[in-house]
């Protein structure tokens, strides 16, 4: 019954998810300046060798950084896992009881007031 309805490994999770998408944009960021600063640094017969393996790694990075949520696609997906029918009609309920029991609570608070005024005016 105490246990978390949340595992906190899920924070962690969350923490690591967006750093990940931070490092493949900065991934395909170094992959675009190594396309483009590439002719001036290896040779005209590597060329073709490195700019493939270096665009697979810019495809990949982008392919991934689609695909993976961010905390807050997760967060949501989490939430949406725990609303029940079942879960809304209980809050529904507790609402309903605290509702009736503010009402009953102001109910008794005027009615002592009355009783206090009608013990004033009565003196």
């Amino acid at each position: 019954m105490n246990d978390p309805i949340i595992s906190p490994w899920l924070f962690y999770a969350l923490f690591v998810v967006d750093n990940l998408k931070c490092a493949l944009v900065i991934s395909m960021i170094i992959c675009a300046c190594a396309i483009a600063f590439m002719p001036m640094v290896v040779a005209e017969e590597d060329f073709g060798k490195y700019a493939k393996r270096i665009v697979i790694l810019f495809v990949i990075s982008g392919l991934l950084m689609v695909v993976t949520p961010d905390s807050k696609t997760i967060t949501q997906m989490i939430v949406a896992q725990h609303i029940t029918e079942s879960n809304i009609e209980k809050a529904g309920q507790l609402t309903e009881r605290a509702v009736d029991k503010i009402i009953e609570k102001i109910i008794k608070a005027s009615m002592e007031l009355n009783k206090s005024q009608n013990d004033g005016a009565g003196k």
